[in-house]
């Protein structure tokens, strides 16, 4: 009747729901149907590649959405598309990382967009800084640093672009939401989503 050990790192909604299943008297055991919703709930919480996030869609009245976007992403694709695919790829792991520290929710992905929530201005506005000073940083390939629009440039000796330089659009109001039912993932619409739609396609 030996049980294996709970790592330390399982999430505290995960490891009760396992100490629950395995509890000696049968009849304190959840049923299956229970058991069934609390996993259908949990798995908002898992990424593509099946990490954890303990991050939950907000909901309240008043919610924060960040639009990102990729500048001249189709000239760099007609240019190189291999180095734009790796490119993309560090792009999205960066962007997801900064996300999960910053307890944002990935509302979904187009492309090279992302669409984030945040349940406050400060959080979405410090993680937009943060992933501007972060892209800098990257290791971009050499064929991408190449191209014009990637070059690094500076400004009275401060880096200001380097590698792929992306649009942050951010706006703050009343949203509705509902879950699609494809993803499974919270969604939002009505007129604040397209004005922080808006406010990205004017960044510059």
């Amino acid at each position: 009747n030996e049980r294996p050990i709970i790592p330390d790192t399982c999430p505290t909604e995960w490891s009760a729901l396992i100490e629950g299943c395995w509890t000696r008297n049968p009849e304190q055991r959840p049923k299956f149907s229970t058991v069934k919703d609390k996993l259908s709930s949990m798995k908002e919480n898992v990424s593509d590649t099946g990490d954890v996030v303990n991050t939950k869609a907000p909901t309240g009245k008043s919610i924060t959405l960040v639009y990102t976007d990729v500048e001249e992403s189709t000239s760099l694709w007609d240019s190189s598309a291999q180095a734009m695919q790796e490119s993309l790829k560090m792009h999205n792991k960066l962007m997801r990382d900064f996300i999960d520290k910053a307890q944002g929710y990935e509302v979904k992905t187009e492309g090279d967009s992302f669409m984030v929530a945040f349940e406050n201005a400060t959080s979405a506005v410090q993680w937009a800084l943060d992933t501007q000073r972060a892209l800098l940083k990257l290791n971009w390939p050499q064929a991408l640093m190449e191209n014009a629009i990637c070059q690094e440039v500076r400004e009275n000796g401060v880096i200001i672009f380097r590698g792929l330089r992306v649009r942050v659009g951010i706006h703050t109001g009343e949203m509705n939401h509902h879950k699609d039912e494809v993803t499974g993932r919270i969604d939002y619409f009505g007129n604040n989503v397209n004005r922080a739609n808006g406010v990205a396609s004017l960044a510059s």
